[in-house]
């Protein structure tokens, strides 16, 4: 069993090489790692000379999901394993979760259990399809205040036990390992989506065929989220985050759904699109008044 490990740099260098550190110093199985660096400055481009172990592919910046496909087009191995390039993986997590993957017939994907740097739950990394009704529980926060509700806490499954293996129906995409032969036969990750929705996505598409999805807990990863995107308030990283969700709606729920569901959806979204640009905007305008205010005193 060959696990070909597909990571994307785009401008992360530092914690690019930080995570393949972490690959070489723990995995025991045959690998290989493809870092496909798509970063459109030389600055955080990353040379030959900095991973001459892994395969480097440079290309344009199409998005996340096109990133991917052309590693996978590269993979040599029985298992892929999509690893964002903000983590570092823990001793034995790669070697669990391929051997968890390759043993059951009907399994799809595996993903593990992803630690935030404080040591609490990335919660992304079990979860349940998004719907209007787990959208709804998850915006209204009704997931935290009835954790236990298979109802209210479906976006998260926060009624599943976090250290506890279960059949989940999405995993997150920082951590996406799946079996090569499946992700070829359902067509790879789909490139409408260029930054969000395409792990949840592909995860869809698995439950539609029959597949099943395994979080494995006791495999851990640490994830710094936020390094970068909607965490750090880039605006193209807001407006892809949202447009992700219509695009999503567009590709797998509309149809399954009364047209006044489908419009109060759109218009959610945009909505919401809307507020969170507004309140960006105010923010730099009070960064800015505050940095001038700096300046004058100063004089």
């Amino acid at each position: 069993m060959l696990i070909s490990i597909i990571i994307i740099n785009h401008g992360t260098k530092k914690l690019t090489l930080n995570c393949v550190n972490s690959i070489f110093s723990t995995v025991k199985s045959p690998f290989e790692v493809i870092i496909v660096d798509n970063t459109e400055s030389e600055k955080g481009r990353l040379l030959r000379s900095d991973v001459p172990l892994c395969k480097l592919i440079y290309s344009k910046n199409l998005g996340f999901s096109s990133g991917c496909n052309l590693g996978a087009e590269q993979a040599k191995g029985d298992v892929l394993l999509f690893l964002n390039s903000d983590t570092v993986v823990l001793a034995e997590c790669i070697d669990l979760t391929a051997k968890r993957l390759m043993r059951d017939d009907s399994l799809f994907a595996v993903g593990a259990r992803g630690k935030l740097p404080d040591g609490s739950l990335d919660k992304g990394c079990k979860r349940g399809l998004p719907t209007p009704l787990n959208s709804l529980c998850y915006f209204l926060k009704l997931d935290t205040v009835f954790q236990n509700c298979p109802v209210c806490g479906g976006y998260h499954m926060t009624y599943l036990p976090e250290r506890k293996a279960a059949f989940v129906e999405a995993i997150s995409g920082a951590y996406f390992m799946i079996k090569q032969d499946k992700f070829r036969s359902l067509g790879g990750f789909r490139e409408e989506y260029f930054l969000y929705g395409e792990d949840v996505d592909l995860c869809f598409r698995i439950k539609q065929n029959g597949g099943k999805i395994l979080y494995c807990p006791k495999a851990q990863y640490i994830h710094f989220k936020g390094k970068s995107g909607v965490k750090k308030g880039n605006k193209r990283a807001v407006c892809e985050f949202y447009r992700s969700m219509l695009i999503y709606y567009r590709l797998n729920l509309i149809d399954k759904y009364p047209r006044l569901v489908s419009n109060l959806v759109s218009v959610s979204i945009l909505a919401m699109l809307i507020l969170r640009l507004s309140l960006l905007c105010i923010h730099e305008r009070q960064k800015s008044e505050r940095i001038c205010c700096v300046k004058y005193d100063k004089c």
